[in-house]
This record gives C-alpha cells, structure tokens and sequence, in this order.
C-alpha cells in the first residue's frame, strides 16, 4: 500500500495509515472549523462525539440542544446510536421515543431526522 507511514514506538514496526485514519484527522480539523462558526451546517458535519449541538428537527423549532450518543440498547438488544435530547425540559417530537431519534420509533415510525446544526451558544 503506497501511503503515509507511522513507527510503532512499542514494536518498532512500520504501519500505515490508512485512508480512514486520514480521513478521520481530516474530519477532526473540519469539524474543529465549523465548531468555531455560529452559523447553520449539514447534520452530515455534525459532531458525533457526545458534544451538545443546537438543531433544527422539522416541526420541533431550531431550539433543541441534541448530542450524537452510542450507547443505547434497542428493543432487541443491539447496540444502536442516535441523537438524543441533553435537556429533560425540552420535548422532543413525537414521533422520537424516550428523547432519542431512531431510524423506527416503539410503533415502528419512521422518528423526524434533526436537518441543520450549529454550536451551542
């Protein structure tokens, strides 16, 4: 594999770095950038490491502070993740269960996808 290389400090190997590795120091400056900016983004460039985002959810107002969290267990016991709601006191749409966004809800409805993000002011 051509590429970038990085030494191994414990074994002393040479190993590349792959393009995910790239992809994600990439992504982190990226995401360090739009972080920095109070305007609107793609819910694609939204962080996906636990940090409170402001989100608009059609229907649901542009007020609701949501995280990205990956440890849920679903309905039959697989690890799943999702948006979540950080505030008790702030109701999530209906069609989301227990303040989480699921692909499917408990009634097998398709939850309302949060559609922009900025940084919590």
């Amino acid at each position: 594999m051509v590429g970038f290389y990085r030494q191994s400090r414990r074994r002393n190997l040479d190993r590349p770095i792959t393009k995910t590795t790239t992809e994600k120091m990439t992504m982190k400056a990226t995401l360090s950038e739009i972080r920095k900016t109070p305007e609107w983004h793609s819910m694609e460039t939204a962080p996906r490491d636990g940090t409170p985002i402001q989100a608009r959810i059609p229907g649901n107002g542009s007020d609701n502070i949501i995280m990205w969290l990956d440890c849920f267990i679903d309905a039959e016991d697989q690890d799943s993740c999702g948006w979540a709601f950080v505030h008790e006191d702030q109701e999530p749409p209906q069609c989301w269960t227990d303040g989480a966004c699921w692909s499917s809800n408990e009634n097998n409805e398709q939850s309302v996808q949060p559609i922009a993000w900025k940084p919590v002011q």
